[in-house]
């Protein structure tokens, strides 16, 4: 029965991850709802179930759940079940391949360290053989870099803290053991040809990661206490200000996006909550992996480095089945040493913050219901019934960026301007997408605010230089003004400018801003005939 709420617990939560907004917090509502009840019984069983037992149903739940993925993910490839995302073939029960790699890697320390125990039953043993099997050759099909090195690193540490790594040096050949600086070198090749490999299988992808982390960085910088609280209204301004005043190249212009998470949790944290937070919870996490390893639960440890590996470039903390799963892993650490009262005080600490969280998500998914309902209005351009219905419900939806985007974008095109600018204001607030800014300054612009218009494309000219749209916008505004000087070099960045994908849609505003200039020009020359 432990086994079996123990599994329902971590299951699941991986169906329709990031797919949209109803998905999400139906996730964390099951992430409540499972919470109370599991931590109710982690709780009851602390006290009835000896400390090694309890771990020992951790580490093979983990390893159930993450092998039923691994199986899911296989069935995927070789088509017998379908992807649950258009773009890719294997995705288990998540929206993409990146988490389920994360997840899958996690298993991999847990099953070799049970398999390195001394094992009296067989049946267990070939079980753990079978599972650590499927689950190392469905973790290439995710093509998550990150989760492959999370494996590795892990294993070593399960190898190291097993003893199996002392006897690799005497099997060396002798010219490497007796010369360690051969061995180093033959190391460090490896990893270069490693590191190569990992950066030229998604180049594209590295290229954007490595911005990202730069301008995250950036933006830890601005507020590096407090921390900013919303990360990707602090990261569009940091990346403003990057490319504003930075002569940069090309490709990192054209790597710049407009994300929601930082593609690594620690950054993230320290850009919403500041450096004390962040050193606070590695300081945590490196003594509870200290406890794992003086304990020699390294598997459970293992698999937490695994996790905080992957965290490295990738969303684990946003995703419930990660929490979950690392709540497990921090009880099955701590209720294995002396002091039980600590392991105590994490479902105590699960089942408090899922009670006051659950009527909060409940409203907020009715609230979401609501809006998705609504949203085909929005679709199809029945702006004035947008603004009626999405009214009623502003107050309780102002903290979603997509529901506060829309909202202000259906003023201004029913041209209540004055109206529309403290609603896209606020969703400025909440979201990095430089179209915001756009609409803005567009509303500025129907007021006649060329000031301020122009400081709106401008800045959405910076966020995300390879955009062609806030150019377009400046051309047009620069029309309205008769500033010839600059509406010439916006012609220029208009019709020369990279971008990163070519489109009808750019081809038709490069048409438009053609047609226009020459209609200027045309205008001039019958002037002065």
């Amino acid at each position: 029965m432990f086994l079996a709420v123990v599994f329902w617990l971590t299951i699941n939560y991986g169906i329709g991850v990031s797919c949209d907004e109803v998905h999400q917090i139906y996730q964390w509502r099951q992430f409540c709802l499972r919470g109370i009840i599991t931590g109710g019984i982690l709780i009851i069983f602390s006290f009835i179930i000896k400390p090694k037992t309890i771990v020992s149903i951790i580490e093979f739940s983990i390893i159930a759940v993450c092998t039923v993925e691994s199986v899911y993910s296989l069935l995927q490839l070789y088509g017998v079940l379908p992807s649950l995302h258009g773009i890719f073939k294997v995705t288990g029960s998540f929206y993409n391949p990146g988490p389920l790699g994360g997840f899958i890697a996690l298993s991999i320390p847990i099953a070799l360290h049970k398999i390195l125990k001394p094992q009296d039953d067989k049946i267990i043993k070939y079980i753990l053989y079978i599972s650590l099997i499927i689950n190392i050759i469905a973790l290439p099909s995710t093509m998550s870099r990150t989760a492959w090195i999370a494996a590795i690193i892990s294993t070593i540490y399960v190898l190291f803290g097993n003893g199996k790594l002392v006897g690799v040096r005497a099997s060396l050949p002798a010219p490497i053991k007796n010369y360690p600086k051969i061995s180093i070198i033959i190391f460090t090749f490896c990893m270069l040809i490693g590191a190569f490999f990992l950066w030229h299988i998604k180049r594209d992808s590295a290229v954007g990661r490595l911005l990202l982390w730069k301008i995250s960085a950036l933006a830890i910088a601005d507020a590096p206490i407090l921390g900013s609280g919303n990360f990707a209204a602090a990261y569009g301004a940091a990346q403003e200000k990057y490319f504003a005043n930075n002569d940069v190249s090309i490709s990192e212009k054209l790597a710049a996006g407009a994300p929601d998470y930082a593609f690594n949790e620690y950054l993230q944290i320290g850009v919403e909550y500041g450096v004390l937070v962040l050193i606070f919870e590695l300081l945590i996490l490196g003594l509870i992996i200290r406890k794992s390893y003086l304990e020699k639960t390294f598997g459970l440890s293992g698999a937490l480095i695994a996790i905080m590996v992957f965290a490295f470039a990738s969303y684990p903390l946003h995703l419930p089945v990660f929490v979950a799963v690392a709540l497990l892993i921090f009880f099955g650490i701590i209720i294995n040493s002396s002091r039980k009262i600590f392991a105590i005080l994490i479902p105590v600490a699960v089942i408090l913050f899922s009670s006051f969280n659950l009527s909060l998500l409940n409203q907020k998914s009715t609230n979401v219901s609501s809006w998705t309902r609504m949203q085909i209005l929005y679709r199809n351009k029945c702006y004035g019934d947008v603004v009626n219905r999405y009214s009623t419900i502003y107050d309780s939806m102002s903290w979603n960026p997509r529901f506060v985007y829309e909202y202000g974008h259906s003023l201004y095109k029913s041209k209540q301007y004055e109206a529309a600018i403290p609603i896209l204001e606020n969703a400025a607030r909440l979201s990095a997408d430089p179209m915001i800014l756009n609409i803005i300054g567009e509303c500025h612009q129907a007021l006649h605010q060329f000031t301020a218009a122009e400081s709106y494309y401008r800045r959405a000219a910076n966020r995300i230089p390879s955009r062609l749209y806030p150019h377009y916008l400046l051309y047009f505004l620069y029309c309205d003004m008769g500033n010839d000087s600059l509406r010439r070099i916006e012609y220029e960045n208009v019709m020369n400018m990279t971008i990163k994908t070519e489109s009808p849609a750019t081809r038709d505003l490069r048409k438009k801003v053609e047609e226009k200039e020459c209609s200027i020009l045309n205008s001039k020359y019958d002037g002065e005939q």
